[in-house]
């Protein structure tokens, strides 16, 4: 069985509140650093074989700080598990908050396909760190996208139970 942990990146400098998306740009804030270096921290006693981070540049930082903890690794990126694709990138984050979830999956990636992809790196994790430990760093929607498809659960709700920053979902399959 292996072992995949998907950490959120921390937390990004975003003093506007805008949606990120899959928009260059939004360094890790000083928080930010200190939840991926907590990581690290938290990580290191595990027998971590690989790391993996979207190439977005809040989770490429994330991935180099918990790297820290293991020197002999390196960073691998992957597209599979970047940032949910949105036109929505760039607005004020009210914006989403009010809008209608049904009209926003229409005009974005859709959570199914973003739960798709994140399958899809499960499965090429497996074959490759079979029975062993990787952490991957991504981003809160897709992690949620996971996460409700590996239980099951509808994929056409509006995500309101993000993991935050710094925080980890485990997989094993």
């Amino acid at each position: 069985m292996t072992t995949i942990y998907f950490a959120r990146h921390g937390q990004p400098d975003n003093p506007k509140g805008l949606i990120k998306g899959d928009l260059p740009g939004f360094p890790l804030d000083d928080l930010g650093r200190k939840q991926a270096e907590a990581l690290g921290k938290k990580f290191s006693k595990r027998p971590i074989a690989a790391i993996y981070s979207s190439p977005l540049l809040r989770c490429r930082q994330t991935a180099r700080i918990i790297k820290r903890y293991f020197p002999k690794l390196k960073v691998s990126y992957s597209k599979l598990v970047t940032e949910w694709r949105t036109k929505w990138a760039g607005k004020p984050g009210s914006d989403f908050a009010k809008s209608d979830f049904t009209e926003f999956v229409k005009h974005n990636e859709h959570p199914q396909q973003v739960a798709r992809r994140m399958l899809k790196f499960c499965q090429l994790a497996k074959k490759r760190y079979s029975h062993q430990e990787i952490i991957c760093v991504t981003h809160g929607g897709p992690i949620w996208a996971l996460k409700r498809a590996r239980e099951n659960l509808s994929l056409d709700e509006r995500p309101v139970d993000l993991l935050f920053p710094g925080e980890f979902y485990k997989v094993k399959c």
